[in-house]
């Protein structure tokens, strides 16, 4: 099976420390890949250079065979619009939008009607179940409403691959269980590619297909990590 998203050897530094260490791992299309290890380990660094949100120092991202590390920062906007969706763990929808409108909001640079952007928005908020609440602000949502909306966003330009930094960390748990069981959903009908960093190993972890483990900057793959302990 061909590989969505590889990383080859990739290395970077913040004041001269080395935050994430030549980095290796790939995901194949449809995959849940969870990745996992102390706060500090490079976690949360190494899923913003698979999405284009930070450039590494030394090595190479592959999406599709495409090498995507050369990229300028205007390439880099339009392949993520294009190619990925990111949930966060503080949601960081717009405030002063709808939920509704935080969902349009990645589909405004594209060239389509505002009745075929509001209807795509509409149907990503129902997908999420939450279609009753499209002209609420975020104050006005409870935290798992909100993140809902934050994965109806990050959706709306049918990415391929779906990271997701600490999604469940800011809920309780059942919230965050009925979280996770909305992306594993959304990964079938989708077939999304779900790339999710978190602490969580028994709740969010142990439900990957893979789980990925970083020390001290170091990707470990579930094969070798006792290895390396």
């Amino acid at each position: 099976m061909n590989k969505v998203l590889e990383a080859q050897g990739i290395v970077k530094s913040y004041s001269n420390v080395q935050v994430v260490r030549d980095g290796h791992l790939h995901i194949y299309p449809g995959e849940f890949v969870s990745i996992v290890g102390r706060s500090g380990s490079g976690k949360s660094t190494l899923l913003y250079l698979l999405a284009g949100l930070e450039k590494a120092d030394r090595g190479e991202i592959h999406y599709k065979g495409r090498v995507i590390t050369g990229l300028n920062e205007e390439q880099l906007a339009v392949w993520r619009r294009d190619n990925i969706g990111i949930v966060f763990q503080n949601f960081n929808l717009i405030p002063t939008l709808t939920a509704l409108e935080n969902v349009s909001f990645p589909l405004y640079p594209s060239k389509m009607p505002a009745s075929e952007r509001r209807q795509k928005a509409m149907t990503m908020l129902e997908q999420v179940g939450l279609a009753d609440r499209a002209h609420n602000r975020p104050h006005q949502l409870s935290g798992g409403e909100q993140q809902r909306v934050s994965i109806a966003r990050s959706l709306v330009c049918q990415p391929s691959i779906l990271f997701a930094d600490e999604p469940t960390g800011n809920l309780d748990s059942d919230t965050g269980d009925r979280i996770m069981d909305l992306f594993l959903q959304l990964r079938e009908d989708h077939q999304l590619a779900l790339f999710i960093v978190t602490h969580d190993e028994e709740k969010v972890a142990a439900r990957a297909d893979r789980r990925i483990e970083m020390k001290d900057g170091r990707t470990y793959s579930d094969e070798i990590w006792e290895d390396a302990k």
